[in-house]
């Protein structure tokens, strides 16, 4: 291939991956968003079917691990709320959620923490693994292990400091 053959070919592809990209960010952000919508409003069989479906697609990616337990642990919350009116079986529901997303706020740790050890600038990881941390840590004060809880809780803090000493505009990171 000649040299302008390739400045053509890359003229017609570049738009194009960019615009996949920038289509990809669009979705997540519209999918991100509707899933806490519906988690807020304790539709929680709607926001699993998002997190399930993009979980199909990449059953490793860390931010719909992340949403994917923490619509358990919320739902979990919600269980406990309805306990105190609908006594032991709701409180055993509850329990065993909250038992579940912390197994899967675990393993999103871990899988943040490789990311993160592989490339200590990723914002994305470091975001994810930071909040990740936190519902540990509410986990286990909830459990009624508070050291540890302040040790893990600690875990998520220290994740995003180091974001907003990356990125200090990034409001984001203050507010969780």
């Amino acid at each position: 291939m000649h040299r302008h053959q390739i400045i053509i070919l890359l003229s017609f592809l570049i738009p194009s991956i960019l615009f996949s990209q920038k289509q990809s960010s669009k979705n997540f952000e519209s999918d991100a968003q509707e899933l806490i919508r519906l988690t807020f409003n304790s539709q929680f069989d709607e926001a699993f079917k998002i997190a399930d479906e993009q979980l199909a697609k990449d059953p490793q990616a860390l931010t719909w691990k992340y949403f994917h337990a923490m619509v358990l642990f919320r739902q979990a919350q919600h269980q406990t709320y309805l306990a105190s009116y609908y006594g032991e079986e709701k409180k055993t529901q509850a329990k065993k959620l909250f038992n579940r997303s912390y197994d899967e706020l675990i393993e999103s740790a871990r899988i943040g923490e490789k990311l993160i050890e592989k490339n200590p600038r990723d914002t994305v990881a470091l975001f994810f693994t930071g909040a990740i941390y936190g519902y540990i840590g509410m986990y286990l004060t909830i459990d009624g292990n508070m050291f540890k809880a302040a040790s893990e809780g600690k875990k998520g803090m220290d994740y995003h400091e180091k974001l907003i000493k990356m990125n200090p505009k990034w409001n984001d990171v203050y507010y969780s």
